[in-house]
Order: C-alpha cells, then sequence, then structure tokens
C-alpha cells in the first residue's frame, strides 16, 4: 500500500497538472529513520550494542564493502541539523 501510495503521488506531482492538486489543510508531512541506519555513536554513552553491531562486528565480510552502522549519517551527533532540516523542508513530525 505505501508503495501504491508513492507511486500515485509521484504521478500527481509529476504531472503538468500538478498545481491543481492540494493536499488537505490537516494533512501532515512527516520523515521515518532507522536508528541503525541513521544513528552511529554504536558504543558512545550507555548505548547497548544491537543485533546488528554484534552481527556485523563479528562478521564484517557480511556486507559486501565492509560497512557496519559504527558511524552511518552520525545522527547521533548531528541530531540538531537533522531538526533543522525537518523545518526546512516543512515537516510537521519527524
Amino acid at each position: 500500500m505505501k508503495c501504491l501510495c508513492a507511486v500515485v503521488l509521484s504521478l500527481l506531482l509529476g504531472s503538468s497538472r500538478a498545481a491543481e492538486y492540494k493536499f488537505p489543510e490537516w494533512f501532515k508531512f512527516g520523515a521515518a529513520s532507522a536508528a541503525y541506519q541513521v544513528e552511529g555513536a554504536w558504543n558512545v554513552s550507555d548505548k547497548s550494542i544491537s543485533i546488528w553491531d554484534q552481527l556485523l562486528h563479528s562478521q564484517p565480510g557480511l556486507v559486501m564493502d565492509g560497512t557496519n552502522g559504527d558511524v552511518a549519517c552520525d545522527s547521533y551527533h548531528l541530531w540538531r541539523r537533522d531538526i533543522e532540516m525537518a523545518e526546512e523542508l516543512g515537516l510537521n513530525m519527524y
């Protein structure tokens, strides 16, 4: 269903009549993320090790290029900038 919504939105927004389409006033735009993919700082503070940290530290060859989530996008340290960017995009939720 999410995929279908994304396709419909893309078609509507990409059409020459895109200006005719408006989201209702009550519609809220938001963004989401997954901690392992964006957070980084796997061994900072009192964070516990995730199953992904454990797996990729014990078997680094599982990912073709050897990367892991140790730094990722470093949202753990850059969270203020993440919030600023969400505001710049006009998001209502993050």
